[in-house]
């Protein structure tokens, strides 16, 4: 007879964590009584000449958001929002055609915004994401992105694990630099 899922996640029997050196991201496994389960966490970050404010607005305002950002071919807020916050959901699509609908579990202006999935790609079974927002000087900010994700599909979910965290590396790295680009290029064209 199998247990409730509640009472299987108290046999938690095995958690690891570490992070490399070299990229600073982060691999945890998690061992339960009956499997294994994988969430993968991955960390950029970037330094930008322009204030924590400024970087945090445009990151979050999605009528602008595919002036900068690479990755997305459409963003939009649902239900009439014109503004994110928390509970806000967000409807974005890649380039790739994968679309994703996420709701807002965090908005704190201008420290932290942070979002998980409500729907998206079969292949995710889970996934959130968080921007965090340092301010370094009045006119210098850190920008790191956060995502946490887990895949479908047992043994072919793991082998697919390195390629999806490959990819979402490189969209994160594209994304940073480009939000980067964009607000250093209008700071420029101020002065």
């Amino acid at each position: 007879m199998r247990q409730p899922l509640e009472a299987r996640l108290t046999f938690l029997s095995l958690e690891t964590s570490y992070t490399t050196a070299s990229t600073g991201r982060c691999f945890m496994l998690i061992c339960l009584g009956e499997g294994l389960v994988q969430m993968k966490t991955i960390r950029q970050q970037i330094e930008i000449e322009c204030s924590q404010e400024v970087v945090f607005d445009l990151s979050q305002n999605y009528s602008k958001r595919l002036e900068w950002d690479p990755y997305l071919t459409e963003a939009y807020l649902l239900d009439g929002a014109d503004r994110a916050d928390i509970r806000v959901e967000a409807y974005c699509k890649n380039r790739s055609g994968a679309a994703m609908v996420t709701k807002y579990i965090s908005f704190d202006r201008p420290q932290v915004a942070a979002v998980k999935m409500v729907k998206g790609p079969f292949l995710l079974r889970r996934f959130s994401g968080a921007w965090n927002f340092k301010r370094l000087s009045d006119c210098r900010s850190q920008l790191t992105f956060n995502y946490h994700f887990e895949l479908r599909g047992g043994l072919f979910g793991r082998m697919l694990l390195p390629i999806a965290t490959y990819l979402f590396s490189i969209d994160m790295n594209k994304r940073l630099e480009a939000i980067k680009h964009y607000l250093e290029s209008q700071n420029a064209n101020l002065h």
